[in-house]
């Protein structure tokens, strides 16, 4: 390979991103001319290292590669350019082949944003969506990007064809830096246990976090909104069994993000709807702490309040960005 080639291969490189080897074969098939060795690669067009020899009279063959012509990994007199080793090549190819922009496109943003990707593939597209449900948003808004797909789109039929699914439908967590599927799980899940898998997974894997837990800081440190009851706020006589049922034909409203101080001194943010009522507020809590609704009091320490009336929705109460600390009782 002479001097030209290699700046050649090293512009392509600097363009695409994409290793050496492979480089070196597209623009190989392409007799060198990197603009349509670019188009090739931006056309996820596979090519083969094999030499193309045409059967046809008329059609030109091209020509058969020289020792000088190998590809980088063959080159033993290039003791500086160590190639990639072969998993990452592999990685390379299985990310250019096969139709699946919209899984590329949420790689980047799952790798951008340094959280896993979170996969469910079903049969046919959902009715309602799954990982868009407000019971996952802790798992969902913090620590993964979802997306959903189905074997009715060409990304659904390219990952049951790279990931080898047999079962449906198919939770995947996939790590975006190098395409590793770390988990899955072929079958139906309830929510409970959809959240068990998340929770469980970032328990195993904390390299990107853990689920929702924060560093302990000081409690004057993080900057609280002042609380103050509502002077001109009409009460609500409403049981818990009327609330629950009116929540479930409401709209959440706008979701905002509070802070909870756990009876181990953990700090967790969770997101809530405005429009959910406190008693939601408290189940949510009670989930997350893994003990009884009944047997805690939520407070707000500065100024000390206690949230005691359930049937109020958080937005009434003013949460939004506060902080309280859970009593047990």
């Amino acid at each position: 390979m002479d001097r030209s080639h290699d700046a050649i291969i090293t512009q392509f490189v600097e363009l695409t991103g994409c290793s050496t080897d492979v480089a070196t074969d597209i623009l190989f098939g392409c007799q060198w001319d990197i603009e349509n060795a670019i188009n090739m690669y931006f056309s996820n067009y596979k090519f083969s290292t094999q030499p193309v020899t045409s059967h046809n009279p008329g059609i030109p063959s091209l020509p058969k590669k020289s020792s000088a012509d190998a590809p980088l990994s063959q080159q033993r007199f290039f003791s500086n350019n160590i190639p990639p080793p072969k998993k990452e090549v592999e990685q390379e190819r299985l990310i250019l082949t096969g139709n699946h922009e919209k899984f590329n496109e949420y790689r980047l943003i799952a790798n951008d944003k340094r959280r896993w990707m979170l996969i469910l593939l079903s049969k046919r597209p959902l009715i309602q969506s799954i990982l868009g449900d407000s019971r996952l948003r802790d798992y969902t808004n913090t620590r993964y990007v979802p997306l959903e797909i189905s074997l009715e789109e060409s990304d659904g039929q390219w990952f049951k064809s790279t990931f080898k699914v047999f079962d449906y439908p198919c939770y995947a967590i996939i790590d975006p830096e190098n395409m590793e599927c770390v988990q899955r799980y072929e079958g139906e899940m309830k929510f409970q246990e959809i959240t068990q898998f998340l929770k469980t997974f970032l328990q195993e894997h904390p390299e990107k976090g853990l689920p929702i837990d924060i560093d302990m800081v000081d409690m004057y440190n993080y900057t609280l909104q002042i609380f103050t009851s509502s002077s001109d706020s009409s009460d609500m006589d409403v049981d818990d069994d009327g609330a629950s049922k009116l929540e479930q034909r409401s709209d959440p409203g706008t979701i905002i993000s509070i802070m909870v101080q756990l009876p181990n001194q953990k700090r967790t943010k969770i997101e809530i709807g405005e429009n959910e009522k406190v008693n939601s507020l408290y189940k949510k809590v009670a989930s997350l702490a893994n003990i009884d609704a009944g047997t805690f009091k939520l407070t707000i320490p500065f100024p000390l309040t206690e949230l005691d009336d359930k049937s109020k929705t958080v937005g009434e109460m003013k949460l939004k960005n506060a902080m309280i600390v859970v009593n047990i009782q």
